[in-house]
């Protein structure tokens, strides 16, 4: 199983588990530390010799995967403290995720079924947070909320992503913000 777990991480997969025979065993608890151990190894060894995916060849991309590619790069480019995605169904920090930005993507939603789903994205923390309307509202929550938690400080850089018709499919907004001294 241990080759099957760091070749399910060179794949890009968002989450592993135990199978049922390893889950219901003798070791289980010891069975899940090696499995992180395995899933850390091989995300470190991954990122010696991958870069973020860039799709630049490809044409015809959706207004939303193209705002999402562009924000995963931006990040890399920029040194981004993070990323907030504002979110109905959990499919804009999907495709954030499949791109691997170094930042951590904070993904705010007023759906508990959305935040609970998306605990198993890759470098994804939701953030359970009342709908925000307008997008200096979003851009707002989501300073305050990573200020107030320490997860950003002045002068960083956070990526703000949404949909400003907060429907399915509907990403059309992306915004780089540069977190302002008196913010705190």
């Amino acid at each position: 199983e241990a080759s099957d777990v760091a070749n399910a991480i060179f794949d890009g997969t968002d989450a592993v588990m135990l199978s049922g025979e390893t889950a219901s065993g003798k070791y289980p608890r010891e069975a899940v530390c090696m499995m992180a151990k395995i899933v850390v190894e091989a995300e470190n060894n991954m990122a010696d010799f991958t870069q973020p995916r860039r799709r630049r060849e490809q044409r015809g991309l959706s207004i939303s995967e193209t705002i999402c590619e562009s924000v995963a790069h931006a990040a890399e480019d920029l040194h981004m403290a993070a990323i907030a995605v504002f979110t109905e169904t959990g499919n804009t920090a999907r495709m954030i995720s499949k791109y691997r930005p170094q930042s951590q993507i904070y993904a705010f939603s007023h759906v508990p079924a959305v935040c609970n789903r998306m605990n198993l994205l890759w470098g994804v923390q939701p953030v359970r947070r009342d709908h925000a309307l307008h997008a200096e509202e979003m851009l707002s929550t989501a300073e305050q909320e990573l200020l107030r938690s320490g997860r950003l400080s002045p002068g960083d850089i956070l990526g703000v992503v949404a949909g400003t018709q907060m429907a399915s499919g509907s990403t059309n907004f992306m915004r780089l913000h540069v977190v302002d001294a008196k913010a705190r």
